[in-house]
C-alpha cells in the first residue's frame, strides 16, 4: 500500500493536455506492476481557507454572522465576503486555518459525492480523516443548534454507494474513534482504525494484545455480530474518555 497525504488543498483538476495527468498514471501503473495500491487522505470534514468551495460552493460550508464573528473570533472566519465557522471536533478548539463543511446540507453531499466519483478514477481507495466527524450523531453534538436538522439518510452510506457503483472494488478506509467502527462499517466502510490494539501495548499485558487480535470463541463470536461481512482493521476501540457538552458556538 502507497499512502499518498495530500493534506486539506483542493483535489486536482486534469485538463485534456495535462502532463500531470499522465505521469500521475504512469506512477500508479508502476505501483501496481509492484502490487502496491495508491491509497489518497481524503479530509471531509474542513477545507483550507484557500479552497476553491469558498467561493464556488459557499453553500456547502457551515455559515456564520456577524455576531457569531464579534463573539467567538476563535470559532469564525471572514472570508470571500463571508463569516464561516472553523473546523473542529467536539472536544478540542477550532483549527485556526480551516473552514467547517456543514455535513447536513444537501449541497456538500452532492459535491463529496462528484469528489469521490472523480477521486475513484484516479487510485485504489481513501483514508477518510475523522470520518466519524460527518455522522449525524457527531455532528449535530459538534455543532449544537447550528447544525439545524438532520437529513433523512447519514452522510456516508450514499456516497459510497455511489462512487462503488463505477469502481466497485475501491477501498474505504475510516479513521475513526470513540467506539464507532462497527456503525461506520455498516454504512459502508472496508476498514476502519483500531484504537483499542494502538493502545495495547502501551498499557495492557501481551496477552491482552494476543486476546484482542485473536479473542476467546465466545467474545469472538459477540464482536462478529455486525450484518455486514467486511475484512476489518478493527474489532473494538477504546472509548475516549472524554466528554462535553455541545460548545457555546
Amino acid at each position: 500500500m502507497c499512502w499518498a497525504r495530500p493534506t486539506v488543498c483542493a483535489m486536482t483538476s486534469w485538463t485534456s493536455a495535462s502532463a500531470d495527468r499522465v505521469g500521475w498514471r504512469w506512477a500508479r501503473e508502476q505501483l501496481q506492476a509492484r502490487g502496491l495500491a495508491l491509497i489518497l487522505d481524503y479530509v471531509p470534514n474542513h477545507i483550507a481557507a484557500d479552497h476553491p468551495w469558498v467561493t464556488d460552493r459557499p453553500e456547502c460550508l457551515l455559515a456564520g454572522s456577524e455576531d457569531d464573528l464579534l463573539l467567538h473570533p476563535e470559532a469564525f472566519m471572514r472570508i470571500a465576503g463571508g463569516v464561516y465557522a472553523k473546523g473542529r471536533d467536539p472536544y478540542f478548539e477550532p483549527w485556526q486555518d480551516v473552514l467547517q463543511l456543514n455535513a447536513f446540507a444537501p449541497a456538500l453531499r452532492r459535491a463529496a459525492a462528484e469528489t469521490l466519483a472523480t477521486i475513484g478514477g484516479q487510485c485504489d481507495g481513501v483514508r477518510c480523516d475523522m470520518a466519524m466527524l460527518m455522522t449525524d450523531e457527531v455532528f449535530a453534538r459538534t455543532r449544537g443548534k447550528r447544525a439545524g436538522s438532520a437529513p433523512d439518510t447519514e452522510y456516508w452510506p450514499p456516497l459510497i454507494a455511489r462512487c462503488k457503483e463505477t469502481h466497485p472494488d475501491f477501498v474505504f478506509i475510516a479513521e475513526v474513534y470513540w467506539d464507532m467502527e462497527r456503525r461506520l462499517q455498516q454504512q459502508g466502510f472496508d476498514l476502519c482504525y483500531d484504537k483499542r490494539l494502538y493502545d495495547r501495548p502501551v498499557h495492557d499485558s501481551p496477552e491482552l494484545v494476543r486476546d484482542h487480535l485473536w479473542p476467546p470463541p465466545t467474545t469472538r463470536s459477540t464482536l462478529s455480530g455486525s450484518s455486514r461481512t467486511t475484512t476489518s482493521l478493527v474489532r473494538r476501540s477504546r472509548s475516549d474518555s472524554r466528554t462535553g457538552a455541545p460548545p457555546r458556538w
